[in-house]
This record gives C-alpha cells, sequence and structure tokens, in this order.
C-alpha cells in the first residue's frame, strides 16, 4: 500500500496538483485514503476468508520484489565493485541501531507468517 501511496504522489505532483508541502502530511492523506478504497470493501465481510485476495495480492508483492532483487543485484555488485571506496565491507556493525533493524525483521516475519492461514 505504501508503494501505491507513493506512486500517486509522484503522479499528481507530476501532473501538476498542489500537494501539501510537507511531505509527511501529503503521504499520511494519501495513506489514509488509499486505505480505504482498497481495504474497506474487503474488511466489511464478517468473516476472515475476505481478506484471502488480499493475502494472495500480499504474496505476489514478495515474489515480484524477489524478483526485482535479482535483476537488479548484478547491477549493484558491479558498482560496488567499481567503487570500492564507497563501499567498505562491513558485513556487521553492532551498535544501538541493531534492535531497530532486529524490531523491523521480527514485525516482517510476523506479518508475512499471518498470510498463509488466512488464505
Amino acid at each position: 500500500m505504501l508503494i501505491v501511496t507513493d506512486l500517486t504522489v509522484r503522479l499528481l505532483s507530476e501532473w501538476g496538483m498542489t500537494l501539501p508541502s510537507d511531505e509527511l502530511v501529503t503521504r499520511a492523506i494519501f495513506t489514509i485514503g488509499i486505505g480505504f478504497i482498497l481495504l474497506m470493501p474487503v474488511s466489511l465481510k464478517k468473516d476472515m476468508s475476505s481478506f484471502r485476495y488480499i493475502t494472495f495480492v500480499a504474496i505476489l508483492a514478495e515474489i515480484y520484489t524477489g524478483i526485482v532483487l535479482l535483476i537488479q543485484l548484478p547491477k549493484y555488485m558491479r558498482y560496488a565493485r567499481d567503487n570500492p571506496t564507497i563501499y567498505k565491507e562491513d558485513y556487521a556493525i553492532f551498535n544501538l541501531e541493531f534492535f531497530k533493524g532486529c524490531s523491523i525483521v521480527f514485525f516482517a516475519y510476523t506479518c508475512s507468517a499471518q498470510l498463509f492461514p488466512i488464505y
């Protein structure tokens, strides 16, 4: 949904629509609006089986993201190899940001694990 929101905001600004100057407010408005448009009809049903179509879209989005990453990986690896001063080889950095990263990974894992039982 965030990708759709970002794409919508960019398209509307390209087409000349006047948007609020604060980007965070603009994104929040469009996220809420697109959420209502996309998710409200599905959530009106009483049982969880109404989410099976959203689950299928989420699985397709994960597959699409994986394919894009695999296609783009060689280009980024060549760029990193050709510019060694920009990319140093720190494979792991342990600081306070580690806990923030762990929480994002755990949240993503929990959300993706909940996709399959609904379908």
